[in-house]
Order: C-alpha cells, then sequence, then structure tokens
C-alpha cells in the first residue's frame, strides 16, 4: 500500500482535528512512520506541497483560511511568510 503524502496527512489531520501543525506532525508520525521518513529523505524544511506550489498568492491564503478558520489578515501574515516570492508578485499585479 502506498503512503500517502506526509504533509497532506498533516494537514488532513490539522482540519480534522482543528489541532495545531505540531499535534498533527506527531499523530501522523505516530500512524505513519514511512511518510515521515520518505518527507526527510527529501531534506524539505517546511511542509508544503506542491499543490501549494502552483496557487497563487489569494488561492494560498484562501485555503489557509478555510484550513485554520481564521481571518483573512490572519492567513496572509501566514503566507506571506511562507511564501514571499509570490506575495511579490501579488503586489507587483496589483501595482500594475
Amino acid at each position: 500500500m502506498a503512503t500517502k503524502d506526509f504533509v497532506e496527512q498533516v494537514r488532513n489531520h490539522q482540519t480534522k482535528h482543528k489541532s495545531s501543525r505540531t499535534d498533527a506532525m506527531r499523530a501522523v508520525v505516530r500512524k505513519d512512520p514511512e511518510a515521515h521518513r520518505a518527507f526527510l529523505k527529501t531534506g524539505k524544511k517546511e511542509l508544503i506541497s506542491q499543490d501549494d506550489e502552483n496557487k497563487d498568492f489569494m488561492s494560498l491564503v484562501d485555503a489557509y483560511q478555510e484550513r485554520h478558520g481564521c481571518g483573512k489578515v490572519a492567513a496572509m501574515k501566514v503566507i506571506v511568510r511562507r511564501f514571499p516570492n509570490k506575495h511579490r508578485a501579488y503586489i507587483d499585479s496589483a501595482n500594475r
């Protein structure tokens, strides 16, 4: 059986259980250590899925807001820190 992507499992756990990322990571590591090992082998340090890489800034903000039940400003603060290049592209496109 193929293991689901660690990042997606963490996100799904966060959404389902309304938990913090840390608590979700701990739960997923206990449940699927193979997925965690595979994630560590990639050398990634951030929990950014491939889907996120393909989204624009405001789509990421909307997804974060929905996933965490927070306001738009709070979501934007997080996404700006995680994706500074996408934020810069958003600002540049808004100023055209």
